[in-house]
């Protein structure tokens, strides 16, 4: 059984082709708003002629990303509330990637994709997989279907070993990183104490202008962190630090920025604390665009680190 969500604000009636192919037991979930509320003649026969149960969501208001929000928190709540099956989002907008990479690692059998074809094509296989006839018949198809069918299953034991494989991994770094924290705190000299002088009223003011800007510019703040204290510098290879800057020179982005992009790429655990780490530093929207683009990176930097390891 599965279960597709449907962003049709993005997606369109393109995102619904397939429906009609869709087994019994299947469930459609269709979001929609304000801004779209036509379907062609057409998709809507196909959508009553199918054996999916279709069902229907509606928003009212049009702010950004609403839509995608409620699609999302209803996501959680079929998980929650105990649902089987596969969870399909439907979609073209990559921000639901990070629902997936959330609910893959703790092995959930999650996916997105532009329409449902596909997936309607894989239930299909399964489903004729099943009948003793066609087995029998050693077609061009029947194989096909069969390595379809086993692929799928791959991927489904895959998904449940990246919890444990995440829990060791994580148990494995813990010790270094306790290592690596305590080698980096300076040993402060006894003797040799001098008190800090006293400021001018002019030198408060400087510094409380350097504050103010460091508080609008992570990077800033970052960069001039690194250069007063060298230990504090990203622990990134330079090969993965070419690979980052090769990602974001579209964004054309500041030193103290990219430095920022370092430490968070070198210090995180996984994947789910990068994208909280570079939220946390440009907000929802660009930190969600910075993850997009360096994960793939983050994701062979920790393979590396476990080989030696």
């Amino acid at each position: 059984m599965s279960i597709y969500l449907i962003d049709y604000e993005n997606v369109h009636e393109g995102g619904l082709s397939g429906v009609k192919d869709l087994p019994e037991g299947d469930r459609v979930i269709v979001f929609y708003g304000d801004k779209i509320k036509s379907i062609s003649f057409d998709v809507h026969v196909q959508m009553m002629n199918s054996k999916a149960v279709v069902e229907y969501i509606e928003t009212h208001k049009t702010a950004k990303n609403y839509l995608d929000f409620q699609l999302g928190t209803y996501l959680g709540f079929l998980i929650g509330s105990g649902s089987r099956g596969d969870l399909v989002i439907v979609s073209n907008d990559t921000g639901f990637d990070s629902v997936v990479d959330f609910w893959t690692d703790r092995g959930k059998v999650i996916s997105r994709r532009e329409n449902i074809s596909e997936k309607a094509a894989q239930a299909n296989a399964q489903a004729h997989e099943k009948e003793p006839a066609k087995k029998s018949t050693g077609s061009k198809n029947g194989k096909s279907q069969n390595r379809k069918g086993k692929t799928q299953e791959k991927q489904q034991e895959k998904a449940q070993e990246k919890p444990e494989k995440a829990e060791k991994t994580a148990a494995d770094k813990a010790p270094a990183a306790q290592e690596a924290a305590e080698a980096q705190v300076p040993e402060k000299p006894v003797s040799n104490v001098q008190e800090a002088p006293v400021k001018t009223g002019e030198a408060r003011d400087r510094d409380h202008e350097k504050n103010e800007a460091q508080k609008n510019d992570p990077g800033k703040k970052e960069a001039e962190a690194s250069k007063k204290d060298p230990q504090k510098k990203p622990d990134l290879p330079e090969s993965y630090r070419k690979k980052v800057r090769a990602a974001l020179r579209s964004d054309k982005l500041s030193s103290g920025n990219y430095t920022t992009i370092y430490r968070a790429l070198a210090g995180s655990r996984d994947k789910l604390s990068l994208n909280n780490t570079l939220v946390k530093a440009y907000g929802s929207e660009k930190g969600g665009e910075v993850y997009n683009r360096i994960r793939d990176i983050f994701a062979e930097y920790q393979n590396a680190q476990n080989h030696e390891h």
